[in-house]
């Protein structure tokens, strides 16, 4: 799946380093076919406003050629940067 995407972040971080992560964001293909994503899970500090995620998720869509998305579960595995809110990572199927 490829295309453009955007999205929210939320976490709620504990005084000893751990954290709990929720994310939703979409993804619109070239083709303009829409898809909702939603992932949760725990992060864990790295260094200073760095943190390690891993989470799991699903994604959907409406769209008749995306439906095959919606009996299928994800996780992710990646690192953010607090200071510059950069999150990278890889997302497995």
């Amino acid at each position: 799946l490829a295309g453009a995407g955007f999205g929210s972040n939320y976490v709620r971080a504990a005084a000893d380093g751990t954290s709990v992560t929720k994310f939703y964001g979409t993804v619109t293909t070239a083709e303009g076919e829409a898809t909702r994503l939603e992932f949760g899970g725990n992060a864990v500090a790295v260094g200073a406003g760095q943190a390690r995620f891993r989470t799991t998720g699903m994604i959907k869509s409406a769209a008749p050629a995306l439906a095959w998305l919606n009996a299928v579960n994800l996780a992710f595995e990646g690192e953010g940067d607090f200071t510059t809110l950069q999150v990278s990572g890889r997302v497995y199927v």
